[in-house]
């Protein structure tokens, strides 16, 4: 497992990205979870602040032309992470995230949890 979009993902890995880090190197098809440790929590994303990075990002993974399965704010339903407890606020921010890799035709980023 790596924790850092530095170090790249290797084959077979599980990456975890902190929010504003850049999409890692990836070597192969690879599994990202995404986590957005914001101060502003989901609604950050929802309100539209963040909407370059997720841009930004989403190209990068779009760029890298290889398979990559998106795990946007993981354990969503549970109470140990800040974005976790609140359904209706984590589906709005995951249709942000979605709309933009629409709009973006980043056909080999798959979203999933």
């Amino acid at each position: 497992m790596s924790t850092s979009a530095d170090a790249g993902c290797a084959v077979g890995t599980l990456c975890y990205v902190h929010w504003t880090e850049p999409f890692p190197r990836t070597k192969a098809d690879s599994v990202i979870t995404w986590e957005p440790w914001i101060a502003e929590g989901l609604e950050g994303i929802v309100s539209g602040r963040h909407d370059d990075y997720v841009r930004g990002f989403l190209q990068a993974a779009k760029d890298c032309g290889k398979p990559v399965l998106l795990r946007f704010a993981h354990e969503m339903n549970g109470n140990w992470y800040p974005w976790a407890g609140n359904p209706e606020q984590y589906k709005k921010a995951w249709v942000c995230i979605y709309n933009v890799k629409k709009e973006l035709r980043a056909d080999n980023v798959s979203l999933v949890w």
